[in-house]
């Protein structure tokens, strides 16, 4: 669940459904842990992020929120947050008791050869070292794994969603060879652990996911069916 765009009559509206969220997971599935998942978070002092923060402690108290999700849809327009403006935009959630999972990372907007390797890679090694210097930090998602099937991808992207459009949004090229954005989260958790070997839950979970459909044990072999569900366009 999530605001669209954090105003006072949205968090209205997001209350108005508290009721029937709280009875339907306590029905449906009461060991469930609950989490707000947005989009139009990252930057710690955004308005939007600003009433999100006033949202989830009430939801919290109830027993409604276990953690926040960030979607981490980035634009390569404009200005990005830095590593710095992450890792508070993470410890001011971290605060308040809440587990942080990044769950929906690309990168919009990214349609020439400096953004592949200089904003996009750039971005997503502040947002990766961020997770990982920040404990309540535990996953690292992102929104597909090849550029050509991204729901973004300019040959596939939706029509409300063209504004959006992205050639070099994820971390593995059409033959599922890593990109410099791939390379630059293995890179910011050896940066981070200052460790030889990588670790963490975050960093794990990301391997595992890979690691399931062989994409790390043969990159270049085959489009394994389990990645369907993420490879297909948003709504």
């Amino acid at each position: 669940a999530g605001l669209l765009r954090g105003n006072h009559h949205e968090l209205q509206g997001f209350l108005l459904v508290q009721g029937p969220l709280e009875g339907f997971a306590a029905e449906h599935a009461p060991d469930a842990r609950l989490f707000y998942n947005d989009y139009g978070i990252a930057n710690p002092v955004a308005p939007k992020t600003r009433a999100v923060l006033q949202l989830v402690p009430a939801l919290k108290a109830q027993g409604l929120n276990d953690g926040i999700g960030f979607q981490m849809h980035l634009s390569a327009l404009g200005t990005l947050p830095t590593y710095e403006e992450f890792r508070s935009n993470f410890e001011q959630f971290s605060a308040l008791g809440l587990e942080i999972h990044i769950t929906e990372f690309d990168i919009l907007h990214c349609n020439t050869a400096s953004c592949r390797t200089g904003v996009a890679p750039q971005t997503a090694f502040a947002l990766a070292r961020a997770c990982r210097a920040v404990p309540a930090c535990k996953s690292f998602s992102v929104w597909g794994i090849r550029n050509d099937l991204s729901w973004v991808h300019p040959a596939r992207v939706a029509p409300e969603n063209a504004a959006l459009a992205s050639l070099y949004a994820l971390p593995f090229d059409e033959n599922y060879a890593p990109t410099p954005v791939f390379d630059a989260v293995v890179q910011a958790w050896e940066v981070q652990s200052a460790l030889p070997s990588l670790g963490g839950p975050a960093f794990i979970a990301l391997v595992i996911a890979l690691s399931a459909c062989g994409i790390l044990a043969a990159p270049r072999t085959r489009a394994r069916p389990c990645w369907t569900r993420h490879e297909s366009r948003v709504p």
